[in-house]
């Protein structure tokens, strides 16, 4: 499936929009936000949306700070059941959901619900890139997601590192250059995202492992996901017969 690729800038719009457009960007394509910062006037943020399979991946970057809220005013007007793992590529984004708060480092993900409360802040100029996906296919793949939302992914070490290596090799600005198994795309992130929450573990599928990259087997088929060193085409392009 190709990509259908979409480029949006805040320099498309007068300085004293750019944070208005900003935050309808993140509402129309992402996930509804009330987003404020200290550059009301002459906000600088960047966008890029493209298809990954059934799903949509955006590479969102701002040079400027932002304070984020997703109260219930957007849990109400947005009104599906969308999640957004989110993969951190630059800055520190500081999290908070439900009593807690967690401080997100440049490699870290964090899977997102669109129906839960939370709050971020981004002191300085950031950039992350964010997978969108619905309630009803994740739920397929890890039935408790709930458990899984608002809890940091260490980007550094065992599955959480298997996680972000694999989002790392995803890029928005050639995802239309590759064609990917529709079976494949459920496989390729969830069973690393299920196992790298500390009180999960893998049992949805049979992993072999190998230190270039991951094969996982299902229904038959094998399938050569995600590399976790950087190649020239790191995203699943067949599935083979096993």
């Amino acid at each position: 499936m190709k990509s259908d690729q979409v480029c949006w800038s805040t320099g498309d719009v007068a300085h004293r929009q750019s944070l208005e457009y900003w935050n309808t960007l993140f509402a129309d394509n992402v996930l509804r936000l009330d987003i404020s910062s200290h550059a009301r006037d002459h906000f600088i943020g960047r966008m890029v949306g493209a298809d990954l399979g059934r799903d949509r991946v955006y590479y969102v970057a701002a040079e400027s700070d932002q304070k984020v809220d997703h109260g219930r005013a957007c849990v109400a007007q947005r009104g599906d059941d969308s999640l957004c793992l989110v993969h951190i590529r630059c800055g520190g984004f500081h999290f908070e959901t439900q009593g807690r708060s967690v401080d997100l480092m440049v490699g870290d993900c964090m899977l997102l619900d669109s129906k839960q409360l939370f709050r971020f802040s981004l002191p300085n100029s950031s950039a992350a890139l964010i997978l969108r996906i619905t309630a009803d296919w994740l739920q397929r793949w890890i039935p408790k997601f709930e458990d899984v939302a608002g809890i940091r992914i260490d980007g550094s070490r065992g599955w959480g590192q298997t996680l972000s290596h694999a989002l790392s090799n995803v890029d928005p600005m050639h995802v239309a250059e590759v064609t990917i198994p529709r079976q494949s795309r459920g496989p390729s992130f969830c069973e690393p995202l299920k196992a790298a929450v500390p009180h999960t573990r893998p049992s949805l599928l049979f992993l072999r492992s190998c230190p270039a990259r991951i094969r996982l087997v299902t229904s038959g088929q094998t399938y050569s996901t995600l590399s976790l060193q950087a190649q020239s085409n790191p995203l699943p392009v067949r599935a083979s017969q096993s």
